[in-house]
C-alpha cells in the first residue's frame, strides 16, 4: 500500500508541473483542472497522514521525481496535453477514491477485531475465575457435606426398633385347643416420618447455632492490639487470628492490611501470611494467587522470598510439579544469594519433593 501511495503522490506532482507550459502555448487557462489537482493533493496529504503518521510534515517524498517541464510534449494549440492531463486526473481521482475506501474499511475491521479480542479476554477471565473457585470449593464442600450428613442422619427411635421384630418359629398346632388363649399384645405404634424429620432439623439448627456461637466467642477472645500504629496493629491482629486457626477471619483481616497499607513494610508480611492462611485452609489455588501477588507487587519486601517458596509448595499440592520447579528456579535466580540459609535449605528439599532437575 505504501508503494502505491508514493506512486500516486508522484503522479500528482508530475501532473501539476507540465500543465503550465501547455496552457501557455495557447494562452488559455484551465481553472477546473487546477482545482481538481489541488483537491487531489489535499486528499493525498490527508491519506498519507492517516497511513504514515510518522512522516515529516505528514508526507513522504515521492520515489519518482517529475520530469523536466521543458521536455513535456505539446500538441497543436495545446489541445492534446490538456486532454491527456484531464484523463490522467480522472484516473488519479478514481484510484484515490478506491484507496480511501480501502483505508476506511481496514480501519473499521481493525476496530471490530480489537473489540472482539477485548470481549474474548473478559469472557476467558470470567471462566477461569469460575473454574478456580469451583475447584477450590470442591474439597471444602465435600467435607461440609459429610459433616452435615453425619449430623442430619436420623437415629432409630425406640418405637421404630420395637415395630420391626425378628420372626419367631411357629409352634406346632396342638390337636386340642387350650382351655384359655392369652391376650394378644397390642402392636407398637409406627414411627412418624414427619416428626423424625422435624426433630433432625431442629437438632441440625441447634448444632449450627452452637458452632456459630462458639466461633464468635473464639474470635472475640483474640486481643486486638492498639499501639497507635495502624498498620502494625492490623497485621498483628491478623497474625493472631491465623495463629488461632481462624483462617477465614484471618484472610479478611490480612487482605485489609494489604489494601489499606500497601506501602508499609508490614504489607509484605500480610501478603505472605494471607497466602499461608489459604494454604492452611486447604485452598491451594487461592494461595498461589496470593503468594504471586505479594511477590509481584513487593519483590523487595521482607517476605517476598518466603512467598516464592510457599507458592512452589502450593503448586506441588495442586500436582503442578513442573510449575513448582520453575518457581523454585525463580527463587534461586532472584534470592539465591540473599535469602536466609534456612529458607534456601527448605527450597532445596522442596525441589527434591517436586522431582526437579539438579
Amino acid at each position: 500500500m505504501m508503494k502505491r501511495l508514493v506512486l500516486l503522490a508522484s503522479a500528482a506532482a508530475m501532473v501539476a508541473i507540465p500543465m503550465q507550459p501547455a496552457v501557455a502555448q495557447d494562452g488559455t487557462t484551465s481553472p477546473d483542472i487546477s482545482r481538481r489537482v489541488e483537491r487531489i493533493e489535499r486528499e493525498l496529504r490527508a491519506v498519507q497522514r492517516r497511513v504514515f503518521p510518522g512522516a515529516q510534515d505528514g508526507l513522504f517524498q515521492p520515489e519518482v521525481q517529475p520530469a523536466d517541464s521543458a521536455a513535456a510534449p505539446t500538441g497543436i494549440n495545446g489541445a492534446t496535453p490538456v486532454a491527456e492531463l484531464t484523463a490522467r486526473v480522472d484516473a488519479i481521482e478514481g484510484q484515490l477514491a478506491r484507496l480511501t475506501e480501502q483505508v476506511e474499511q481496514t480501519g473499521f475491521r481493525q476496530r471490530e477485531m480489537e473489540a472482539a479480542i477485548a470481549r474474548l479476554r473478559t469472557e476467558l477471565s470470567g471462566r477461569i475465575d469460575r473454574v478456580e473457585a469451583g475447584a477450590a470449593g470442591g474439597t471444602a464442600g465435600t467435607s461440609n457435606n459429610a459433616t452435615v450428613a453425619a449430623v442430619v442422619a436420623p437415629t432409630p427411635s425406640v418405637g421404630a426398633t420395637n415395630s420391626v421384630a425378628a420372626p419367631t418359629p411357629t409352634a406346632p398346632r396342638p390337636a386340642t385347643p387350650p382351655a384359655s388363649t392369652p391376650a394378644r399384645p397390642a402392636a407398637a405404634p409406627a414411627a412418624n416420618p414427619a416428626a423424625t424429620r422435624s426433630t433432625n432439623s431442629a437438632t441440625t439448627t441447634a448444632t449450627a447455632a452452637a458452632n456459630t456461637a462458639e466461633r464468635r466467642a473464639r474470635v472475640a477472645a483474640i486481643e486486638v492490639p492498639s499501639t497507635g500504629n495502624a498498620a502494625e496493629d492490623a497485621y498483628i491482629y491478623g497474625y493472631r487470628l491465623w495463629e488461632a486457626r481462624l483462617y477465614p477471619e484471618a484472610q479478611a483481616q490480612l487482605q485489609k492490611v494489604v489494601d489499606d497499607h500497601g506501602t508499609h513494610r508490614r504489607a509484605s508480611y500480610a501478603g505472605n501470611l494471607l497466602g499461608r492462611a489459604f494454604l492452611d485452609n486447604n485452598q491451594p489455588t487461592q494461595a498461589v494467587r496470593a503468594f504471586y501477588d505479594n511477590y509481584r507487587t513487593r519483590p523487595r519486601g521482607e517476605r517476598a522470598p518466603d512467598s516464592v517458596y510457599f507458592m512452589g509448595m502450593a503448586l506441588i499440592q495442586l500436582n503442578r510439579r513442573s510449575d513448582a520447579c520453575q518457581t523454585f528456579n525463580e527463587f534461586n535466580r532472584v534470592y539465591g544469594s540473599t535469602a536466609s540459609a534456612d529458607l534456601r535449605a527448605r527450597v532445596a528439599t522442596a525441589r527434591g519433593t517436586a522431582g526437579c532437575d539438579s
